[in-house]
């Protein structure tokens, strides 16, 4: 996606000759500031914000450039599209006064479209306003304007608009029940503010780690609820991937033989549990996350109910960073009903990449006998098709027992004392993500692998 230097207008300066205050208009012009933009809400549609020609260049809006977006039949009342975070500036509005914005919009129905923007606030990314319009024609472009009433909103005293705001946040076709793919075109983002910074892009995403997450200690079954490690056994029907319209693309990636969670263009990720879970007496939660372009991670936990309970991570080491969260650090949570988590950018969002790893709550000690994991094993291909093969920098002619789970629990395959130089057939096994566990017989050491069945 084009991002480009923010093209203003001076309006004036304050009397003070402190604040600058500018015109800002957004028109999505070549040499102008497009902006990186996300999409939330919106189904199987994963298109997002595009910069096309004008549809209707004869109208009220010439330009040659705008901003389309297509709102998803099977997309959320709420579907729309936001600005990362800063990549259109940062800005102050005059909180003593009735603030005008206005929006071109070009539509095929006629249906709400609002308009909010959001703060900066340390307190959490707050909403400096949100604010309703509807277009009274459709197939031609028509201005939206926006009145907001800071009187009626703190004032001057509104401490989410005083923190500033750098995202602009646009629901282009409200409809809580929508019979088709709703196309809309928006242009000419209107309003006067204080300038506070100018536009800042995004990092540039990093590249894939060359090496696995630590691997987690052995633990009694008893003792764990794994959400995603290759360790334990997962919880059965987890959704990791666009549970509410997040724009990242979540993935399983194998990393030095393991699998790993990737989240592309990474603004946020829901994780949702496939029922409410029970962790009481549960002590920690751990994950493991790899230095990223994203400075710090907000890790939420949620409770059937309630809101997001979040605590927030820096990710500051180099390489693979390790997190034993106390679950008394997420105050007021409801450990008897846990539904769902989630992981969101703090304070970049977008155009970031993620990658994590041995996502489990725990309790008690790891097993304290000779069952320590088997760091010289690892299995290939992977992903496979119809064999596996195993390999070992053990010098001994040791046997191994062999055993894979599917990520239910269920036992796919058990070998007793095979020898490393066979190979393992899978072809009879349904595509998917498969556990795979060897103990040595000689030291009792044990290895856990993932493996995917392509």
């Amino acid at each position: 996606m084009k991002k480009i230097i923010l093209h203003v207008f001076f309006l004036a300066l304050s009397f003070s000759g402190l604040a600058q205050v500018v015109d800002y208009n957004f028109t999505f012009e070549p040499n102008t500031t497009q902006g990186a933009w996300n999409y939330f809400e919106n189904g199987t549609n994963t298109a997002g914000v595009s910069f096309v020609a004008n549809p209707k260049p004869d109208g009220i809006n010439p330009s040659a450039t705008v901003a389309k977006f297509t709102a998803a039949d099977d997309g959320g009342e709420w579907s729309g599209c936001e600005s990362l975070y800063g990549t259109l500036g940062k800005w102050k509005f005059d909180g003593s006064k009735v603030t005008t914005v206005t929006v071109d919009v070009y539509k095929t129905t006629i249906s709400p479209v609002l308009i909010k923007f959001t703060s900066t606030n340390n307190a959490g990314q707050g909403t400096v306003f949100l604010a309703s319009a509807t277009p009274t024609a459709i197939n031609q472009w028509v201005t939206l304007t926006y009145k907001v009433d800071f009187s009626a909103l703190g004032g001057n005293d509104n401490a989410d608009n005083n923190a500033g705001t750098n995202q602009i946040v646009l629901h282009l076709d409200r409809d809580a029940n929508r019979p088709a793919d709703h196309v809309v075109y928006f242009d000419n983002i209107k309003f006067s503010a204080q300038k506070l910074a100018d536009p800042v892009l995004p990092p540039t995403p990093i590249s894939v780690p060359m090496v696995h997450a630590p691997t987690p200690p052995t633990r009694n079954p008893t003792d764990v609820v794994s959400i995603y490690s290759g360790k334990y056994t997962d919880l059965a029907g987890t959704l990791i991937g666009k549970n509410w319209g997040e724009a990242t693309k979540a993935s399983d990636i194998t990393v030095d033989g393991d699998l790993t969670k990737q989240l592309l263009q990474f603004n946020y990720q829901g994780i949702v549990l496939a029922n409410p879970i029970n962790i009481t007496g549960f002590q920690k939660l751990h994950i493991d996350f790899y230095q990223t372009n994203q400075n710090q991670i907000k890790l939420s936990i949620l409770h059937v109910g309630g809101g997001d309970i979040t605590k927030l991570l820096t990710i500051g080491k180099a390489g693979w960073n390790s997190f034993d969260i106390p679950l008394s650090d997420f105050v007021g949570l409801k450990l008897g009903s846990v539904f769902q988590l989630k992981l969101e950018g703090a304070p970049t969002q977008g155009n970031t990449t993620v990658y994590f790893d041995n996502l489990y709550f725990y309790k008690g000690s790891p097993v304290a006998v000779n069952e320590v994991e088997d760091n010289n094993i690892s299995i290939y291909p992977n992903p496979a098709t119809d064999h596996l093969f195993v390999q070992s920098t053990n010098t001994n002619n040791a046997s191994y027992n062999l055993k894979i789970n599917d990520l239910q629990g269920k036992s796919m395959l058990f070998l007793n004392k095979i020898n490393l130089q066979d190979n393992i057939d899978v072809s009879v096994f349904p595509k998917g993500v498969y556990i795979v566990q060897l103990m040595n017989n000689e030291t009792k050491a044990i290895s856990t692998k993932k493996f995917v069945k392509i």
